[in-house]
């Protein structure tokens, strides 16, 4: 295969190198390793290429674009969403709902406090006072009978039995024990010195009794 010779071409003015500089060195670096590759597949010897793989690149110049090409990055205002107010109007058909009314609380009454009832002070009953006991007492004997038949003395008393009408006896038995005897006129006494109830009779009637009590 021949040798390829560099195609000198003419640099493009600085616009159009400035847009087209990089894809021509792409280009020319593609190209040099396609050649390189091609060669060694044919067999050739990769240093007689040197005219070709060693040309050097044509130098690209960065040059600054001029300001009408400049991109000019401009903010894009995000738009302010206002929130929505929904506004609901009342449906003239509906019945307005009654508010409820408050319950008013029950004032507790107080509860009157109960009245002490005061403590009957219980009145003391006086004791009788008990009639002094007779010393002495005395017993009609008449008509078949002891009038009274029952007669109370003192301790160390006396009773006397006064015979008005028939013949009789008063007579005693126990501890105190007396007999006046059959009388139909007088009078017969005895003292009592012991405490107790006493029974006597008429010995000629039985059923004649009497009672001293002696206190």
């Amino acid at each position: 295969m021949g040798t390829l010779e560099p195609v000198s071409e003419t640099p493009p003015n600085n616009k159009e190198f400035t847009l087209l500089s990089p894809l021509r060195s792409l280009s020319v670096i593609a190209l040099t390793l396609s050649l390189v590759i091609l060669s060694i597949a044919c067999g050739g010897d990769p240093s007689t290429n040197t005219t070709a793989i060693n040309t050097p690149a044509p130098q690209v110049t960065a040059t600054e674009a001029p300001p009408s090409i400049r991109a000019t990055v401009v903010p894009t205002a995000v738009p302010t969403v206002a929130p929505t107010v929904l506004q609901v109007e009342p449906d003239p058909t509906q019945e307005p709902t009654p508010t409820p009314e408050a319950t008013p609380t029950p004032t507790s009454i107080p509860t009157p406090e109960a009245t002490p009832t005061p403590t009957s002070i219980p009145t003391l009953t006086p004791l009788p006072i008990s009639a002094s006991i007779p010393n002495a007492a005395s017993v009609t004997v008449k008509n078949i009978a002891f009038t009274p038949m029952s007669v109370t003395v003192e301790i160390g008393g006396t009773v006397t039995w006064d015979f008005t009408q028939g013949t009789h006896t008063t007579t005693g038995s126990g501890s105190e024990s007396w007999d006046s005897e059959v009388k139909n006129s007088g009078s017969f006494s005895h003292k009592f010195d012991l405490l107790g109830s006493f029974s006597y009779i008429c010995s000629l009637h039985p059923s004649m009794t009497g009672t001293v009590i002696v206190e």
